[in-house]
């Protein structure tokens, strides 16, 4: 079993249900800015310390906060060049000079930290694949592993960075790809995470979620 502790920075909640408190909405509209899918709303969000109105006029607004959030926090938690590495889209394929939207995510943010670190393309699938949330790809570590390719290198202590958290599944198949290839993996964050039916969305807010993830051997009870 491998197990992962992520800095999420906005809770969301995706289940479907009739009476949604106005702060799960708030959510679903950031999820939407982040996706660079249409806002037609609005959501209040602080940024540099205060509430501001986010809609489609001003959404710019939200994503330098977005890049200034994890830009402090991650040099917070690292005090030191780290290379900063996003898990790649269903886009993101080995041999295409495409930039994907985690890549694009993480290469704002890093440029606001100016210490040194470094936003490498270090992940790629090998592979076009689906999404998983629409069920056209498994959640299961093994199939991400066998998908995911390591596309270069570095000698910087490696943070990975994604967009959402559901299952854990991803995160930790990038980990265990960059670790067994040699990185030095120091820390994972994400956006958003997503949270299980009934628990109850707490304003944005740094928070450590934990995933323990199952691998193919772990059934069989290989390596104990």
């Amino acid at each position: 079993m491998t197990d992962i502790s992520v800095a999420c920075l906005i809770p969301y909640n995706a289940e479907h249900k009739d009476n949604r408190p106005q702060i799960e909405w708030e959510a679903i509209h950031m999820k939407r800015v982040v996706k660079a899918e249409p806002l037609n709303g609005s959501f209040n969000f602080t940024v540099n310390g205060v509430l501001t109105k986010i809609d489609k006029h001003n959404v710019a607004a939200f994503q330098h906060e977005i890049n200034r959030r994890f830009a402090a926090k991650i040099a917070a938690d690292y005090p030191y060049p780290v290379a900063v590495v996003p898990i790649p889209n269903g886009d993101g394929v080995i041999g295409q000079n495409n930039v994907f939207r985690t890549l694009s995510i993480a290469r704002s943010f890093v440029r606001v930290m100016n210490n040194g670190s470094v936003c490498l393309d270090l992940l790629r699938w090998n592979a076009p694949v689906g999404k998983a949330h629409l069920g056209q790809r498994a959640r299961r570590v093994d199939d991400h592993l066998d998908a995911l390719q390591i596309n270069g290198g570095t000698h910087l202590p490696v943070v990975i960075f994604d967009d959402f958290l559901t299952t854990g599944s991803q995160m930790a198949a990038a980990k265990i790809k960059l670790e067994e290839a040699g990185f030095n993996v120091v820390g994972c964050y994400t956006i958003f995470e997503r949270l299980d039916a009934g628990v109850p969305v707490n304003p944005p807010g740094w928070r450590i979620a934990t995933r323990s993830v199952m691998r193919i051997a772990d059934f069989f009870g290989f390596g104990q």
